[in-house]
């Protein structure tokens, strides 16, 4: 599902304060330097993607909360294609419809417990998880990814 007015998507849900995903929660990069000290290495956005650590999905159009749903890990993203290309009825072999149907799906279900959005998965095994990244939007990723 594609959408320019994010409002306008049924996974638009409103912000729900609480947790590390409330940016009134974050701490500010000085209190993180007072903490743990200067960085030593950082590992951007950008050279994830480029690594294919993670994938960009934000062409698909997906919001939440604001936030275009523009990440995804590569291994999360390996095991969604997958069940989506299982949707797929010959003749057809793109999978990209499906796949964003899928997310969309999972979004709509998302849920809020402890201080993480979590996403059903669509085989019934652990739930996914939709964690705000640097990227100014959200990433979908697997429990064990973090």
């Amino acid at each position: 599902m594609t959408t320019e007015n994010h409002e306008s998507n049924p996974a638009y849900r409103p912000f729900k304060p609480g947790g590390r995903q409330d940016p009134r929660h974050r701490p500010t990069a000085d209190a993180i330097a007072a903490i743990f000290g200067d960085v030593m290495h950082a590992y951007t956005d950008d050279q994830a993607v480029e690594d294919g650590v993670l994938a960009n999905i934000e062409p698909l159009g997906i919001w939440f909360q604001e936030q275009q749903v523009n990440r995804v890990t590569c291994i999360a993203y390996v095991e969604l294609s997958e069940l989506a290309a299982g949707r797929l009825t010959a003749p057809d072999t793109n999978i990209q419809p499906a796949l964003t149907t899928m997310f969309v799906e999972m979004i709509r279900g998302a849920w809020f417990e402890g201080d993480t959005w979590h996403l059903a998965n669509p085989s019934g095994g652990k739930a996914y998880w939709l964690m705000d990244n640097e990227a100014g939007g959200w990433t979908i990723l697997r429990q064990e990814d973090c």
